[in-house]
């Protein structure tokens, strides 16, 4: 039954008896992003949360934050992804 679905079973596979009157196109949701910064080239892997929301990047680069590292002068929000490394899914919306 719909009514006993609960949140806890975001992002899994579950079998409900309807008929489908909407489906959304196939979208491509990140389950691991892995960003670079494009200064200094520090790589950094984040893992993203199951549902329908999204992330930030980290606007300051981490190698300025760690004490005895070579302090380059990395500008705000330098970050960028890297699909190539990147995980995904594929996320469709379905109503029934």
């Amino acid at each position: 039954m719909l009514r006993d679905l609960q949140s806890n079973l975001m992002g899994k596979l579950v079998v409900v008896p309807g008929i489908i009157t909407a489906a959304s196109k196939t979208m491509i949701k990140s389950t691991r992003v892995v960003i670079r910064c494009s200064n200094c080239g520090h790589e950094k892997s984040l893992i993203m949360k199951n549902g329908f929301a999204g992330t930030q990047l980290p606007r300051t680069c981490d190698m300025q934050k760690n004490p005895g590292l070579d302090k380059t002068n990395c500008p705000l929000d330098p970050y960028r992804i890297i699909p190539d490394k990147s995980d995904f899914m594929d996320q469709q919306r379905l109503k029934i």
